[in-house]
């Protein structure tokens, strides 16, 4: 009986942030949890995520779930939640006219400053300048 040995995890629309993982026995144990909590996080993209609310979604401990999520995923919880957000609203940057504040606030941001923070590290642009480019590139 074997364990499966390596997975490809994606985090995404960014197939340049592909980790590959080597799973042991625990980890292989609680890789649905894992998984369960990704899918969850990805297709709510607009809530704020407690990270107790995730552990125990995944069953785990807090501080498990977080150490086992990072090592599997490649990023923290609240990071990948993060990045979730952020490809949420390029996509409403691209598809909608609202403004960067009604979108922050769609995508479960507190506040627009955190919003535009966080997309500019993801991104190297603020939500202003990704609209401009996105535009450009489709006229």
């Amino acid at each position: 009986m074997g364990i499966i040995s390596e997975l490809l995890l994606h985090l995404q629309e960014d197939t340049s942030k592909v980790k590959t993982v080597a799973l042991g026995c625990s980890e292989h144990i609680h890789y649905s949890g894992i998984m369960e909590v990704k899918s969850y996080i990805d297709n709510h993209p607009f809530v704020s995520f407690r990270l107790t609310e995730l552990s125990n979604r995944a069953g785990m401990s807090r501080s498990f779930f977080c150490t086992l999520f990072k090592e599997m995923v490649g990023v923290s919880p609240i990071v990948y939640s993060n990045m979730s957000k952020i490809n949420h609203a390029k996509k409403l940057l691209r598809q909608t006219g609202k403004s960067a504040t009604e979108i922050s606030y769609d995508c479960g941001f507190e506040t627009v400053t955190y919003f535009f923070r966080v997309f500019k590290k993801v991104e190297g642009l603020t939500p202003i300048q990704y609209r401009n480019r996105s535009q450009r590139r489709i006229d």
